[in-house]
């Protein structure tokens, strides 16, 4: 075997070993660029906390890389997708897509997408709308949009009354 197939093996092995928010981490990178932890996290529909362990592990891994970032209010690091990441991401959307093909022959009667709540559609719609102001380097204006989109998303977890 040669080395690039005993590598292939060896980021197939990664990409199965991936935990869900790893791999979601991962295709957010891929698909919407670079971003700082709570970008990533307002993406994920999550909170910087929660994401900070797998973001870790997935650059220990060399999926992912971080570089100091001091623009804007906050800094921090700007995370990107390495080469590896993005074969990582490549082999886990070949797998997501033979799985797929095989539900889809198993369900012969299609049902109708089910409505989005409302709340969802917003806390998106602040995603995009920061997307689109860092994107033209307004980056006060982008956080602001980030962090109504984290707030907005608190609002939908339930909090336990006891």
């Amino acid at each position: 075997m040669s080395s690039n197939t005993f590598r292939d093996h060896g980021l197939r092995e990664i990409a199965q070993s991936l935990e869900p928010v790893q791999r979601q981490l991962l295709a957010n990178l891929s698909d919407r660029g670079p971003g700082l932890l709570l970008e990533l996290a307002v993406r994920q529909l999550s909170f910087p906390e929660q994401i900070s362990a797998p973001l870790n592990d997935l650059r220990e891994r060399g999926l992912v890389r971080g570089e100091p970032f001091s623009g804007g209010q906050l800094g921090g690091e700007l995370y990107y997708l390495t080469a590896d990441g993005q074969q990582v991401v490549s082999l886990l959307r070949e797998e997501g897509a033979r799985g797929e093909s095989a539900r889809d022959s198993a369900a012969s009667s299609a049902k109708p997408p089910q409505r989005r709540d409302v709340r969802l559609q917003e806390v998106d719609l602040l995603q995009k709308l920061g997307d689109l102001a860092a994107h033209t380097e307004d980056f006060t204006q982008a956080m602001s949009y980030y962090q109504q989109a984290l707030t907005a998303m608190r609002q939908l977890i339930p909090t336990s009354g006891n």
